[in-house]
């Protein structure tokens, strides 16, 4: 018979050996997501107040969508329907949300509402109201909305829904720039509000900058880097603004050897993100520019023969060949970009007039493209143009990637003829099935497996 003492003996024994196995298995997720506390003293509220000037935050305002997209009329009710608790994004059901804050809203219903929510993309909706509307009460609404998400998300120890996603933490700092912007001298201003928002910013950064929450092998990773650089210009009187900029830089030098390769073709495995890809570069010597670091003469290289490729892949229509995750959209302006002056400087992103292709037949060896046109005498005119696009593009480890080598995108006349489904969103339960062979008319083997090992060569090309 075991003594009492005994029985006390093992039964905290076997509570220490509990105890420890889930701290050794826990130990290692909270530190993951621990972030240091940080003080944002008065002094830090009071100078970012005054710096930088508005013209430098306007710069980083488009950082992905634009709430308004010219609909002043159609915006202001959107506004107020959502004071009310009401939201119908485009493509998404009808929502309920509680308002200024509720958990719920930001962990439940489909991954598009989530990323949303968590990217503050409701604050951005409210904020371009007040812009064109000028009314009071959607500042105020903002204001009340973000500084709730950082009262609450400054106290999380294990993530929620996405609100520590890399996505949606990269997209709010532009809207926390913008309603920076146009509360810090605001006659509602509180110091207190001023406070919570620049410490979410600050916790952002630090999330962004962490290396084990660097996305390095995406375009995931490029937008990190980005809104590092824009908390730089943004909020220069927060804490670690310098150690942002190095980790920014540093990172990029490594992620442009592959990101985008020196055909000027994004590996990414899809037209789409070649699009978004431009983007990215364009802000990104932007940004360098005002932070007055020189742009690497390869990257600005790289930048040229990108917007080269997107020119071909680019129909008279806007919309581009759908292989990998490529939406079919017919996009009137194509990406923004930058471009140089005669003394050097870059001038601020703008849209390019004239995306007509240049060549009749392109070839993409290393990146795995070739894109064939005839009729191109007679731009922009659909009746007279066909387009073939041929792809075996295959870079494992990177994004978007669809089971589609071989396969044959055939436009003509205005319509496509011969495509692939390309992107259907990560919450659809038909997606794996879409990224497969299934998805392509790519040759495959029977029952090949999306994910199998396999390698594309180029024989011959004759043109």
């Amino acid at each position: 018979m075991i003594s009492p003492r005994k029985t006390i003996l093992l039964f905290c024994l076997s509570g220490f050996i509990l105890i420890s196995l889930i701290a050794l298995i826990w130990f290692p997720v909270f530190m993951h997501y621990y972030i240091p506390s940080e003080d944002i003293t008065d002094k830090m509220v009071s100078r970012a107040r005054s710096m930088p000037e508005d013209p430098v935050l306007d710069e980083i305002e488009g950082f992905f969508s634009n709430a308004n997209n010219g609909n002043s009329r159609k915006l202001i009710r959107t506004a107020e329907e959502i004071l009310k608790g009401d939201i119908s994004f485009s493509g998404i059901h009808d929502e309920k949300i509680h308002m200024p804050f509720s958990i719920d809203d930001y962990i439940s219903g489909i991954p598009e509402m989530n990323l949303l929510m968590a990217r503050l993309e409701i604050p951005r909706i409210l904020l371009a109201a007040y812009e064109v509307s000028g009314n009071d009460k959607f500042l105020i609404a903002t204001c009340d909305m973000i500084s709730s998400f950082a009262s609450y998300e400054k106290n999380m120890i294990l993530p929620k829904g996405l609100i520590w996603n890399d996505h949606a933490i990269a997209e709010r700092i532009s809207v926390l720039a913008k309603f920076w912007k146009y509360y810090r001298r605001h006659r509602t201003f509180n110091t207190e509000a001023g406070k919570a928002v620049l410490l979410l910013v600050s916790r952002s950064g630090r999330l962004l900058s962490k290396p084990s929450h660097f996305t390095f092998a995406s375009n995931h990773g490029i937008m990190q880097n980005l809104a590092l650089l824009q908390i730089c210009i943004a909020f220069p009187a927060i804490p670690n603004v310098n150690l942002y900029k190095e980790t920014s830089l540093d990172r990029m030098s490594d992620q442009m050897k592959y990101y985008v390769n020196n055909e000027g073709i994004v590996l990414e495995h899809s037209a789409g993100y070649q699009r978004a890809g431009i983007k990215f570069m364009g802000m990104l010597f932007q940004y360098l520019t005002s932070l007055n670091i020189k742009i690497p003469d390869e990257w600005q290289g790289k930048y040229e023969n990108a917007k080269l490729f997107y020119a071909q892949l680019r129909r008279p229509d806007g919309s581009l060949p759908m292989y990998g995750d490529t939406a079919y959209w017919k996009d009137s302006l194509g990406p923004p970009i930058v471009e140089t002056d005669p003394k050097g400087k870059i001038k601020d992103l703008s849209y390019h007039q004239d995306w007509r292709p240049l060549y009749d037949q392109s070839l993409y060896p290393v990146a795995g493209y070739s894109i064939w046109w005839d009729g191109l005498g007679h731009w922009p005119d659909d009746n007279e143009l066909s387009q073939t696009s041929i792809v075996w593009s295959y870079f494992p480890g990177h994004a978007h990637k669809h089971a589609d080598e071989m396969s044959v995108l055939i436009y003509a006349k205005g319509h496509s003829w011969w495509t692939n489904t390309g992107y259907w969103s990560y919450g659809n339960k038909n997606r794996s099935k879409a990224i497969s062979w299934n998805g392509s008319n790519a040759p495959h083997l029977v029952n090949e497996d999306a994910e199998s090992n396999r390698v594309t060569n180029l024989n011959c090309y004759v043109s």
